[in-house]
């Protein structure tokens, strides 16, 4: 399987978080199957995605915190290739506001 699309909607920083999470992404496998709500992270240290995923409620678990993968690649080949897809958009979008001036006007 390839990635054949990514689109990312990123996440304006707030002050009063760590802002880890730079974007959302949503990708195309093939043409075929869509995977949306993948969360980019990037900080100093490293960089990564978390695939989606589901939290139980703590009343379920009794008290303990568990999350259960929506979606989870089999093969360590197809996450890394996931991975550096959207991290090669990520790094040359020319919508992502760490890839250019804000105040610049973007002309496409």
């Amino acid at each position: 399987m390839k990635v054949t699309q990514v689109k990312l909607t990123y996440i304006k920083p707030q002050p009063e978080r760590n802002n880890k999470q730079k974007a959302w992404a949503k990708i195309t496998l093939d043409h075929q199957l869509v995977i949306s709500s993948i969360q980019v992270i990037d900080t100093e240290e490293k960089r990564y995605i978390v695939l989606p995923e589901r939290k139980l409620d703590k009343n379920v678990t009794g008290g303990e915190f568990v999350t259960i993968p929506l979606v989870a690649p089999i093969v360590t080949e197809l996450r890394e290739h996931i991975t550096d897809s959207i991290f090669d958009f990520y790094d040359n979008d020319p919508f992502n506001p760490r890839n250019r001036d804000v105040n610049e006007p973007l002309i496409v």
